[in-house]
């Protein structure tokens, strides 16, 4: 039996507006470009999509997390991309701050 390799693509998914939706190597429905690994692997949202080219944007604001007394979402407290179950013995929790720039 032959094995065929399987390409893996990275793709930025995005909206009729050209703003970002998301970033995923699965086949999801959508508008998306294929973008190199660095690209990928920044995330970034302060970027648009436009005639299937990137344009970076700038906003006079932008977000951060910072931790939370709020008990959302279980974060693991050494690394904030891991979601842990609620009965994790000392889970972290983090909330999204939107910044304003100094005009």
């Amino acid at each position: 039996m032959e094995v065929v390799p399987v390409k893996l693509e990275r793709r930025l998914y995005y909206d009729e507006n050209g703003d970002v939706v998301t970033y995923a190597m699965e086949d999801l429905p959508g508008n998306y470009i294929i973008v190199s690994q660095e690209i990928f692997d920044q995330v970034r949202t302060d970027i648009k999509i436009k005639d299937g080219e990137i344009i970076r944007i700038t906003r006079s604001n932008s977000w951060k997390l910072q931790p939370s007394d709020n008990k959302s979402t279980s974060i693991h407290p050494n690394d904030v991309s891991i979601v842990v179950d609620s009965k994790y013995s000392k889970p972290a929790y983090w909330e999204v701050v939107t910044t304003h720039d100094a005009e």
